[in-house]
């Protein structure tokens, strides 16, 4: 029989330089989440370090992203989003009592509805001094998942295509029942620079459906204008542009009738 339920505390340390008095004259807040938890707001020519426990399974702890979300707070305490962070804790060693200070940049949260059928963020690099096409698959929201969402799972599929046929592909772990999942996975392929004006890129979102099979929530093309227009061609270009740099980007889902 399985031992009990093991619960732990989480301690996060939000770490982030404040604006002097002279630029906001404000006090701002963080926020981070599993489920909703806030900080106080700091004096305006500090830099806060204030702990934030939250209780959380040891068993589900790795399926958990953690959300810090930094406000500027006006004297009418009105809150205004200046960006957040998503910290995924499924690659964390998270024993013992030892803490790690981490740096992230903040993001700005799109500001855009999502799209009829959700939408995907991920990166794109080239390297061509080793010819390799890296995609780093981020994360969706507002998919319209199928059936009871509690119980089911998405992934990711990266296909690498030239001329249309199939190459290679590569999965994302499963995240279980979230429309906005977070992946955070690095995927590389081989590509020389001559097939880079007949290679492309699909990325489709599955769900599971049970068994072996899974259902296509959307898709995603990128890769030159043999294949793509509008923001994939203008991912697909500004990667070219910037050798060696990874492009970051949101991209709606579409429905096909294509295999």
């Amino acid at each position: 029989m399985p031992g009990p339920r093991q619960a732990g505390h989480l301690v996060c340390h939000s770490w982030f330089p404040l604006p002097s008095k002279a630029e906001t004259g404000c006090p701002c807040t963080a926020e981070s989440g599993l489920r909703p938890h806030g900080t106080s707001a700091q004096p305006r020519s500090s830099c806060p370090t204030p702990p934030a426990a939250i209780l959380v399974s040891s068993r589900s702890i790795t399926q958990r992203v953690l959300r810090f979300s930094v406000y500027h707070v006006d004297k009418q305490k009105k809150h205004q989003l200046l960006g957040q962070v998503l910290f995924p804790l499924k690659n964390e060693t998270l024993l013992g009592d030892c803490r790690h200070v981490i740096w992230r940049d903040l993001e700005a949260e799109s500001l855009e509805p999502p799209s009829e059928f959700g939408d995907l963020q991920f990166c794109l690099s080239y390297n061509d001094r080793l010819n390799r096409l890296t995609v780093v698959v981020l994360r969706a929201k507002g998919l319209q998942l199928q059936e009871d969402a509690s119980c089911l799972s998405v992934f990711v599929k990266v296909s690498l295509m030239n001329h249309n046929k199939f190459v290679k592909c590569r999965k994302t772990s499963a995240v279980l029942g979230s429309t906005n999942p977070v992946y955070s996975e690095t995927f590389s392929f081989k590509v020389d620079p001559a097939e880079l004006d007949t290679a492309s890129l699909s990325l489709t979102v599955l769900q599971n459906a049970g068994g072996d099979k899974s259902c296509e929530l959307g898709r995603v093309v990128v890769g030159p204008y043999m294949y793509t227009r509008g923001k994939e061609l203008a991912h697909w270009d500004e990667m070219l542009g910037k050798p060696r740099e990874l492009v970051k980007r949101w991209h709606a889902l579409c429905h096909t009738t294509e295999p």
